[in-house]
Formats: structure tokens, sequence, C-alpha cells
């Protein structure tokens, strides 16, 4: 039982970093002046060529996308869908077993969502992994980004999967923190934008700045 608990505890700490990692290897730069985009982990490498170091890495990052990026969430969701019955049912003989192995994926919540764990780390594939491809550094990423936490969030709302008022709420909170946080980034980098054009600031960036900070404490006070 403490053995399957560390695994399960290292696969989703690990997650997101092996993700970035993964998905970093199809991304691509065009650099002005050469012809052709560059893996962006290795310029002198070519993107896509047959012969190029970044062609012959792709198929391990296919496998790897498939085994882990794609199989973590839907492990997760099909030993949960296995073992729905028994998961809240403390009358079974499974369920003392399945709480010590698998509890931190489905104890937080009320019975009708023992599926949602899924839902978090689907979160954290796109918003550390997908994003890295969606125009780096642009006004666009930031804006997808808070796009996919404000469903999140909505989500959450609607549902409150969590057993406790307090975990939906707080997780509510937290959720419209990180929306607001990416919203003030694009303001932020408009700004930027604007001073490299007339010179002139149409707000004060400091203002924004300490107030995105505000809003990450009150999380941590929360």
């Amino acid at each position: 039982e403490m053995v399957a608990k560390i695994g399960v505890f290292i696969v989703m700490t690990i997650y997101p970093g092996l993700v970035t990692r993964i998905f970093g290897m199809f991304r691509c730069t065009e650099i002005r002046g050469i012809a052709g985009a560059r893996w962006i982990h290795d310029l002198e490498q070519p993107c896509w060529g047959a012969g190029s170091r970044h062609g012959a890495q792709l198929f391990p990052a296919v496998f790897a996308m498939l085994i882990y990026v794609a199989g973590v969430p839907l492990s997760v969701l099909c030993v949960l869908y296995a073992n729905r019955k028994h998961l809240h049912d403390e009358s079974s003989p499974r369920n003392h077993m399945l709480r010590a192995q698998l509890g931190g994926l489905f104890l937080r919540y009320e019975q009708p969502f023992w599926w949602f764990e899924v839902v978090p780390i689907l979160v954290k594939m796109a918003m550390t992994g997908l994003l890295c491809l969606v125009a780096p550094g642009s006004p666009v990423q930031l804006l997808c980004a808070a796009m996919i936490m404000a469903l999140y969030t909505m989500g959450v709302l609607r549902l409150a999967p969590f057993k406790t008022d307090a975990d939906d709420v707080l997780s509510f909170c937290c959720s419209i923190v990180l929306v607001l946080v990416f919203l003030g980034a694009i303001l932020l980098q408009q700004d930027q934008a604007l001073r490299n054009i007339d010179g002139e600031a149409s707000f004060d960036p400091d203002a924004v700045g300490w107030t995105l900070i505000a809003l990450c404490l009150l999380c941590l006070l929360l």
C-alpha cells in the first residue's frame, strides 16, 4: 500500500515538469536571416528534418507523449472508473485498500465526482506543456492561459466537487486569481509595447504589479 501511495505521489509530482520537456521537443522558432525553422533546444538544428537531430528525437517524443502525457490521466480515469463503486463505500472490503493506495486521487471529492482529479491533471498538462507551443511570449499565449483557467474556474464554481465548502471556495479563489494574473500580464505586456512606440505610459505598471502580488498573497492567506 505504501509503495503504491509513494508511486502515485511521485508520478503526480514530476508530471508537469516532464510534460513541459516532452512538449518542448516540438518547439521551433524562426530566426531572421536563416531559412527554415530551428529547434529551440539546439538552434543549429533545423526542425522536422529527416536527417537532423530534431527529426531523430520526434519518434521518442511522440511515444513519450502517448505513454506519459496522455497515459497518466487516462490511467487515473480507468483505475478510478474500475473501482468507482468501492471508493466511497466503507462497507466494501476493497475500500480500505483503495483509500490507502489511491486516496489522494479521490478522497477530497464528493462521491459523484470521483473522476474530478483527471481535470486538474489535464489543466496542468495544458498550462505547462501545451501552451509552450502557442506563440511563446506573446499576448495570445497569455490569453489562452487565462481562458483555460477561466474554464476550470467556471467548472469548479458550477460543480463544487470538493467534500468541504472550504476547499471549493479555496479552489475557486486560487483559480480566479490565476485568471487575473494572466490578464494583468497581458496588460503589462501591452503597456511595454505602447511604451516602445510613443514612450508614454497609459497607466501605472507598478500598481498593476503590486496588485497581482497582493492577489497571490491572498491565496496564501486563505
